[in-house]
């Protein structure tokens, strides 16, 4: 018989916790890998989302998290707060408008601000769009050179979330 959905939850979160404590064997490592597409599968339709051109669906899944977030371009620091964050990129808001919309494509560093870490995680990023509204400035960005370490930590954050967001009494 198929474990219910609060058992498979509660699977998927503590394989997430060992993600996190790096106490995952291979075995683990490849359930958690199939569960992550599963669920992304599954969120993905809840909520009519589509995926990014040429983007997989788990890595064009973002979810809710404000956190702080620099842009660094033509040697200025640019800070602002994120309104979404994914495992392929984050969107944010900053009040400058410095960033125009000629700038599609462009690569910029970043620092973004993990919930929880100590240290932000630091990255190239390719701006994907820029929207102006009013007063502030919409930026969506695509991790372009980024680490294996902070993807992952990236993505413990991403699925932290979700996990609070969707499933918080699972």
């Amino acid at each position: 018989m198929a474990p219910s959905l609060n058992e498979w939850i509660r699977t998927f979160r503590d394989l997430h916790l060992k993600v996190k404590t790096a106490a995952l064997s291979e075995e683990e490592g490849l359930t958690y890998q199939a569960a992550q597409l599963e669920l992304t599968s599954v969120l993905v339709n809840v909520i009519n989302a589509s995926a990014f051109s040429g983007l997989s669906p788990r890595k064009s899944l973002r979810i809710g998290l404000e956190t702080e977030v620099t842009l660094w371009y033509n040697k200025k620091a640019l800070v602002g707060k994120t309104w979404d964050v994914g495992i392929g990129g984050f969107g944010a808001g900053f009040d400058s408008d410095f960033l125009i919309p000629s700038n599609k494509g462009e690569i910029v560093d970043f620092s973004l601000k993990l919930p929880g870490e100590i240290g932000p995680a630091l990255g190239k990023g390719k701006i994907v769009s820029v929207i102006p509204k009013q007063s502030r400035t919409r930026v969506a960005l695509a991790y372009d050179d980024v680490t294996t370490h902070t993807r992952k930590r990236i993505s413990a954050a991403v699925w932290d979330q979700i996990l609070a967001t969707f499933f918080k009494d699972s």
